[in-house]
């Protein structure tokens, strides 16, 4: 389980949801920006977790960047094939952030999807329902760090366009399917500094470009309403009514 812990209430949200009984069969690895790591450190205490790596990072690059340069290599060195990423979202900006929160957060910490990731893995990625969304999504935000990751990968416009992403950032899967995405060999320097974007950064494109070269991903059971609307249920839903 690697958790981005951003806000340290949201870090105690998600590893409350987490039972007893499991405490023996899951790592954790968390990350949480520096000036907030002692505060982490008491949370994942408090907690009692017999296994756990606790990162302290600076505050750039969202959840990508500790995901992809702390938490990715740790999870990588002690040989694990499956994961769960999770970060504390909160989504300010949107008016449903924090039930959209709770919907990935729920789906994602499912007793159901950790039994699943233990004896019968999958080889791509699995999302909360609601969240595989087309990559046409917002692109004008990101089109300059997607047309560098395309070329740099070598793939056509088709290939890119075609590809959907998943909204939010928290997801499951093999480690395996995240192959491509470390192959980038990213820096901290390559992700812009914290200035409460909302969409545009490097960060924002790679959270896309993990729907580009992930081989596959299968939504999980679940509402898929409770994604918020980014204007692409609506512009579905009219759709819908076109065709009635």
């Amino acid at each position: 389980l690697m958790v981005h812990g951003y806000y340290l209430d949201g870090l105690a949200a998600i590893l409350n949801q987490l039972s007893d009984a499991l405490l023996p069969e899951i790592d954790i690895y968390v990350s949480s920006p520096l000036e907030r790591l002692p505060a982490a450190a008491a949370v994942l205490r408090q907690q009692g977790w017999p296994r756990v790596q606790l990162f302290g990072v600076p505050n750039r690059g969202r959840d990508l960047a500790p995901f992809l340069l702390q938490l990715l290599p740790a999870v990588r060195a002690t040989g694990h094939r499956t994961f769960i990423k999770l970060h504390t979202k909160s989504s300010p900006h949107l008016s449903e952030g924090q039930d959209w929160a709770a919907h990935l957060v729920g789906s994602l910490l499912d007793p159901a999807l950790l039994e699943r990731l233990r004896n019968d893995p999958p080889s791509g990625l699995l999302a909360p329902a609601g969240t595989l969304v087309p990559i046409t999504l917002q692109l004008h935000n990101n089109a300059r760090h997607l047309e560098t990751l395309q070329r740099r990968h070598g793939l056509s416009g088709e290939q890119l366009l075609g590809s959907s992403f998943i909204a939010g950032s928290m997801f499951a899967g093999s480690l395996a399917a995240l192959d491509p995405l470390e192959a980038l060999k990213l820096r901290l320097s390559d992700f812009e500094p914290e200035a409460q974007q909302t969409d545009g950064t490097l960060a924002h494109a790679l959270e896309r470009w993990i729907g580009v070269v992930a081989p596959s991903i299968s939504e999980l059971p679940g509402d898929p309403k409770a994604m918020p609307g980014f204007g692409f249920r609506w512009s579905e839903h009219s759709k819908a009514s076109q065709h009635a």
